[in-house]
């Protein structure tokens, strides 16, 4: 059965580049018709339905929200520190004096890395990719180098990418005949083969080859071309309770300031009833003074039709019911972004069983933002470097070059002991490795074999040198017991760990 060709989406569709809808995303523009909302056709491409115009849209809301609210910048900062706080390139091939060559070269490398100098070095530039497509959509890296031919790269933000025009056939250039959609630069399978990084004016705009600019974000339609804010379904309610707090707090404010009211049959302060404090000082005439503030609260006087009353203003703002629905509100804006309420703004309603499920949750998405974005991005980036490492001489030439993983950080646990006796226990049943234990405590597990096979030949040799046994100096075996010791499982210890 012959194989079947890819589709060509350009030339038989829409050869002329795409039209927007911004309809599409909620926060450019809303129809209503009655009570219900007026839907159009979303029966279209991603690029039509993403279109510039919406992208630029929820990215400048995004950074707004970022720069304005405690929660969305907390909870996007956490992300990325926390996908990024460790994340070390391990060779996996067999000649492990090469590896450790290159490992050691792109270590040192990792600070002097970046085009723009210090502070910037690969772990911030780690983290400033991950918060780019949180925050922005997508953001892109440029493989570059210095004078000398020392490789560097160079974070572009989504803002410097875009079609300067418009969609449509690029019709002078190496690239004439080819659409841009949204500043990509897309062949007749859609797929984006360079992109348009806009100067200060069209004279200094550049395409740049996909293989020197590489496009990072989170894929969400079989068809993208550009990244879309993760923000993009939660921007009105963090907008929204964003302005509810600022008004609120507004009100408690006023309410604040306000101490009395007094309603009597002038609607005005009384002169004799007004009379608070007498203050004579040394510099003033030791005349009395009448004043309409008590505490540095302020007197309200309403006019009544008959009697009077003093009344102190008590003020319950905000009620439960407003804080309970805010914090519904931002439960579900976090949701909407891939994050938890429960982890990131009020750890101490969960606990236990749920703790657990929460956690997961954490780190499930952060293992997501390590292998779907800076994964790959820095597979491309380590490819590039030590390429350009082997050409200047800096690292002997490999057939293995290409043999990477990445290692990293440890998982994040709500019970440090649990996570551990469990781990234990499926590594003694084989249902997992070595490799697997030490990923999840942020170790790479050659690594650690190698150093305790160091620490136990140091062990043996000093304890030789004392003369004395080596049980003396390593009481405990990997298994936790004393040295020359069998392992028994106690039934009873098992039984309070399940419990």
């Amino acid at each position: 059965m012959p194989t079947e060709q890819p589709y060509k989406v350009f030339d038989r569709r829409r050869l002329n580049g795409y039209g927007v809808d911004p309809t599409f995303s909620e926060p450019v523009r809303t129809r209503h018709s009655g009570q219900r909302r007026y839907f159009h056709d979303y029966g279209k491409d991603a690029p039509a339905l993403l279109g510039g115009e919406s992208r630029r849209v929820l990215m400048t809301v995004g950074r707004y929200l970022y720069s304005n609210s405690s929660i969305v910048r907390g909870a996007l900062n956490e992300m990325a520190s926390l996908a990024t706080s460790s994340f070390i390139p391990q060779f996996d091939g067999e000649d492990k004096s090469w590896g450790q060559a290159a490992e050691d070269w792109l270590y040192n490398h990792d600070r002097v890395c970046d085009v723009r100098g210090g502070p910037y070095d690969m772990a911030s530039l780690n983290r400033l990719v991950v918060l780019s497509v949180l925050r922005d959509g997508d953001c892109f890296v440029l493989l570059t180098e210095s004078e000398g031919g020392w490789p560097m790269f160079q974070i572009i933000p989504a803002h410097r990418v875009g079609s300067r025009n418009g969609d449509g056939v690029i019709d002078s250039g190496p690239w004439a005949g080819r659409s841009m959609v949204d500043g990509a630069v897309v062949n007749e399978y859609g797929r984006a083969v360079a992109y348009n990084v806009l100067g200060e004016d069209a004279s200094l705009d550049r395409v740049i080859d996909t293989s020197s600019l590489i496009p990072v974000y989170f894929p969400e339609y079989a068809d993208q071309v550009r990244g879309v804010s993760s923000l993009a379904s939660s921007v009105i309610d963090f907008q929204d309770v964003l302005e509810s707090r600022r008004l609120e707090l507004v009100a408690q404010k006023l309410a604040a300031a306000l101490t009395m009211v007094e309603t009597n049959e002038t609607g005005m302060a009384d002169d004799a009833s007004a009379l608070v404090s007498s203050v004579a000082t040394t510099d003033t005439p030791a005349d009395i003074t009448y004043s309409e503030e008590h505490f540095g609260g302020t007197v309200r006087y309403f006019r009544s039709g008959t009697g009077g009353a003093i009344t102190p203003v008590v003020s319950d703002r905000p009620t439960q019911n407003q804080r309970e629905f805010a914090d519904s509100i931002i439960r579900q804006a976090l949701h909407g972004i891939g994050w938890s309420f429960d982890f990131s703004v009020d750890p101490t309603k969960v606990g236990g069983q749920s703790g657990r499920v929460v956690v997961e949750k954490i780190n499930r998405k952060l293992e997501q933002i390590r292998e779907v974005l800076l994964s790959p991005v820095r597979r491309k980036m380590d490819g590039y470097r030590l390429s350009k490492a082997i050409k200047l001489g800096e690292v002997p030439a490999s057939d293995e070059w290409y043999k990477w993983t990445y290692q990293g950080p440890a998982k994040i646990t709500s019970d440090e002991k649990y996570s551990s006796d469990v781990a234990l226990q499926e590594f003694r049943s084989g249902f997992t490795t070595m490799e697997s234990v030490c990923s999840q405590r942020g170790a790479w597990w050659q690594d650690v074999v190698e150093q305790r096979a160091r620490e136990a030949a140091y062990i043996s040799q000093k304890a030789a040198e004392a003369g004395v046994p080596v049980d003396m100096v390593q009481m405990l075996t990997p298994n936790g017991t004393q040295s020359g010791q069998e392992v028994q499982d106690d039934p009873d210890d098992t039984q309070d760990q399940t419990e």
